[in-house]
């Protein structure tokens, strides 16, 4: 199935002074600016890593299809929910 066309428009990108650190189950995120700890899932961990430039959010499904196995469709809510939850925390921003 085709990506959303929005996913194409809407770019993403890390806040600026998170700290991050590589565990044995993914990464942990640390914004001492919120005294905030996030911690994210080896799956979360790649696209993190992926967002630390504006990149449009279709080419980060795009990636993750290509390095996990699953389907488009679960692979875009996924990032999409991730991308949500972590700009609700205000560590990423998204602009149209």
């Amino acid at each position: 199935m085709p990506i959303d066309a929005d996913l194409h428009t809407r770019v993403v990108v890390a806040k600026d002074g998170v700290a991050r650190c590589e565990i044995d189950a993914g990464m942990a995120l640390l914004d001492l600016e919120q005294s905030l700890y996030f911690a994210l899932n080896p799956v979360a961990a790649f696209i993190w890593e992926k967002i630390q430039t504006p990149v449009p959010i279709g080419d980060v499904v795009t990636a993750v299809r290509n390095q996990f196995e699953a389907g488009d469709q679960d692979i875009a809510a996924d990032v999409t929910a991730l991308i949500a939850d972590l700009t609700s925390k205000d560590l990423v921003r998204v602009q149209a």
